[in-house]
C-alpha cells in the first residue's frame, strides 16, 4: 500500500521512455499537499556528443488534479524552462519553454511526457527515486 503524503513533501522522479539515446528527464519537487501546488527543479540527460547532454529545468511550478474516482490518480502538470548553453563559439545560454503531464499514483509511479527541443517526449515511464538529500 501506497504511503500517505500530507503537508508539504519533496518528491523526486525520473521520467523516460527506455529508448537508448532519448532524453530521460530527473525531477526534485516540493508538493504542497493541501493545495496541489508543486514547485522545483530538475535536469534532463541524454546521451548525446558534449557540450550537450544535460540541461537544467529551472522556474518549475505546477498543479496537482486528482482524478477521484476508483482508484485515485495524480495528474501533474508542469511548466517551467529548460537552459541550453550554446556551443563554442557562441557565448551564453538560451532559455526554451518545459512542460511536463504526468499521471501518477500516490506512490509516484506511472507513466507521462514532457517536451525537450520542440519535441514532445511521449510514452513515459514515471518512477519515483530516492532524492539526493535524503
Amino acid at each position: 500500500m501506497a504511503e500517505e503524503n500530507v503537508g508539504l513533501y519533496e518528491v523526486c522522479v525520473e521520467v523516460g521512455n527506455g529508448m537508448a539515446g532519448a532524453p530521460v528527464l530527473h525531477l526534485d519537487l516540493l508538493v504542497s499537499a493541501p493545495n496541489g501546488t508543486v514547485t522545483g527543479h530538475g535536469n534532463i540527460t541524454q546521451a548525446v556528443t558534449p557540450p550537450g547532454g544535460n540541461y537544467p529545468v529551472v522556474n518549475l511550478r505546477g498543479i496537482i488534479h486528482h482524478t477521484g474516482f476508483g482508484t485515485d490518480h495524480l495528474l501533474v502538470a508542469l511548466t517551467g524552462e529548460y537552459l541550453y548553453n550554446l556551443p563554442p563559439p557562441a557565448i551564453g545560454t538560451v532559455q526554451h519553454p518545459f512542460a511536463a503531464a504526468l499521471n501518477v499514483g500516490k506512490d509516484w509511479n506511472g507513466s507521462g511526457g514532457f517536451t525537450f527541443g520542440g519535441h514532445w517526449i511521449s510514452n513515459c515511464k514515471v518512477k519515483k527515486v530516492p532524492c539526493r538529500n535524503g
